[in-house]
Parts: C-alpha cells; sequence; structure tokens
C-alpha cells in the first residue's frame, strides 16, 4: 500500500468479489429502502513488503529514518569533515525502529547521501555504510570510480546486497555511514566534505523493500440500499501512515467512491470507511479494491 516521490510506490489490494444480497422491506413496500448482507469476511490482502524510500533526518549522532517525505523540513542538516582522515571516523548513524513484522526478501538496497566539497579541487573518499537490519548486517564501500568527489554538489551512492531474513514486531533498521580515509585535491584554504540531508533540496535516502503495514479489507456493512465499504491499515505508525500519505482510495466495479470517507482509528491502526450508493437491489455481485499511495509518482504492486 504505498508509493514515492519519483522512486515510491503505489500499492494496491488484488480485486475481491464480494455478493452483495438486497430484500425489498417488507415493512415498507412502497419505499426504496432495502434490507441486506454481505456474503464476505475480513480479508487480509496486502502487504508482505514493498519498495519504500526511507528519508534520512535529524542529527547525526542521532538520526532517524521515515518512510514519509512530509516528515523533511526546512532546515538541512550537515556532518562535516575538515581535515584529512586516516582512520575510520563514524559521519552518521539513522534508525528506523518499530518496523513492521515480516519477511524482507534479498535485493539490492540503494542508499544515495548527498554532499558538497568545497575549497578544494576534489575529496577522495573511502567510505562504507553499513545496514543493520534486525541481528544481520550487510555493507558495501565506495568503488574505485565512486571514491573521487568533485567539487560542489554530488551524491555519493552504495549498492548494498541485502540477503532475505525477517524482522520481528518492533525490531529496527539502522544505517552507519564511516569513512576510513578522505583526502583533499588542491586544497585552497579550508577544504571539506559536508554530508547532507534532511530537506527535499538536499535529500538522502535508502531506498529497499521492507514489511510496512497490513491492509485489511473489512467485511462490507449494509444499511438500506447504501453498502460500507472500510478499509484497515494496520502499522506502526497509527494515523500517520493516512495524515502523510499522498491518497487512499477504494473502488468498486472499477469505479472510485468520491467524497470524504469517515477515518478513525482501530486497536493502534486505522480504519477508512466509504459508503457506495451504487446497488440495484436483488442478488448483486461487485468487485471492490483499495490503493494506498504512501508518496507520488511510483509503480503498483
Amino acid at each position: 500500500m504505498n508509493s514515492a516521490h519519483g522512486t515510491g510506490e503505489a500499492m494496491s489490494t488484488r480485486p475481491f468479489v464480494i455478493v452483495l444480497i438486497f430484500l425489498a422491506s417488507l415493512a415498507s413496500p412502497l419505499s426504496d429502502s432495502f434490507l441486506g448482507e454481505a456474503s464476505a469476511a475480513d480479508t487480509l490482502v496486502c502487504c508482505d513488503s514493498a519498495s519504500v524510500n526511507l528519508h534520512l533526518l535529524g542529527s547525526a549522532s542521532a538520526g532517524t529514518l521515515s518512510p514519509f517525505s512530509e516528515d523533511l523540513t526546512e532546515t538541512e542538516t550537515t556532518a562535516t569533515i575538515a581535515n584529512a582522515v586516516t582512520s575510520e571516523e563514524t559521519v552518521g548513524k539513522w534508525i528506523l525502529p518499530n518496523v513492521w513484522p515480516g519477511t524482507i526478501p534479498a535485493n539490492t538496497w540503494d542508499v544515495s547521501i548527498q554532499y558538497e566539497v568545497s575549497s578544494a579541487a576534489s575529496a577522495q573518499v573511502n567510505a562504507t555504510a553499513s545496514l543493520k537490519i534486525g541481528s544481520q548486517t550487510f555493507t558495501a564501500s565506495t568503488e574505485p570510480g565512486n571514491s573521487i568527489l568533485p567539487q560542489g554538489t554530488g551524491t555519493l551512492n552504495f549498492a548494498i546486497d541485502v540477503d532475505a531474513t525477517s524482522i520481528s514486531d518492533m525490531g529496527a533498521i539502522e544505517l552507519t555511514l564511516s569513512a576510513r580515509s578522505v583526502v583533499f585535491t588542491l586544497p585552497t584554504g579550508d577544504a571539506k566534505l559536508e554530508f547532507i540531508w534532511g530537506t527535499s533540496d538536499s535529500d538522502s535516502t535508502v531506498e529497499g523493500e521492507i514489511p510496512l503495514f497490513d491492509l485489511v479489507l473489512a467485511e462490507p456493512e449494509v444499511e438500506g440500499s447504501d453498502v460500507y465499504f472500510s478499509v484497515l491499515i494496520d502499522s506502526n505508525w497509527g494515523m500517520d501512515m493516512l495524515s502523510k500519505s499522498n491518497s487512499l482510495e477504494i473502488i468498486v466495479n472499477g469505479q472510485s467512491l468520491t467524497g470524504d470517507p469517515i477515518e478513525t482509528s482501530s486497536d493502534g491502526g486505522v480504519r477508512v470507511t466509504w459508503t457506495w450508493q451504487g446497488a440495484k437491489g436483488g442478488v448483486e455481485v461487485v468487485t471492490v479494491e483499495a490503493q494506498i499511495i504512501i508518496e507520488s509518482g511510483g509503480e503498483t504492486l
């Protein structure tokens, strides 16, 4: 159930067929009301894991990761290396706490760190990005072609191969960036290398596949000629999963339901309910699917 800025994604449930049975009310034979029932139970429809961009936020010593671009601020955060480094130095650590339990598939995670080199022609960097997922740690270091950072701004990239693993409820994902050596070429004055994150213009990210939530299509409720369709979003982000996401919609018979749905907290998760007034009465079969987009511009799962 999600998507991302540029490299995000939309998650959608596979369509479910629901049989609605409407009976004309015997008490009011001239009215337009119906008595009805739905032959469908609560159904878990999504998601084992999903591709997501985790944005680096906060300080270098106590940073966090967030799947929501809305958490980016207008003030960038930096970690500065102003002298040549000859021994390993930690640049920063960022943690995504309380990850939803599930399986993380084998895949390559992409770490993109924004930087700026000033008062030098370039900086040659020997750096390592480490991902701790649950109890396992995976690392990648700068390649020869990616180790020389020219003057000005740019992006330092790491491709970290992650093995299939599982993560328990309230487990954490931690990114650590460290530099073993930094050498400035043709320094003039106070040469420095700054790593930058935390704003939309300097958005450093980790892209990978993780469990984000459970998406449940609730048993429909029939009241008169109205049918109420609800989606339950169960995650460790509570109402943020809804308020900070780009959009959430439910589609009945190929048509997105319009109008403002009712949003309520439900056992730590979120319940969103739409009213459908397209029932015709009698025995009716409808196809229902739901989609949530965390950030715009991604593929549909």
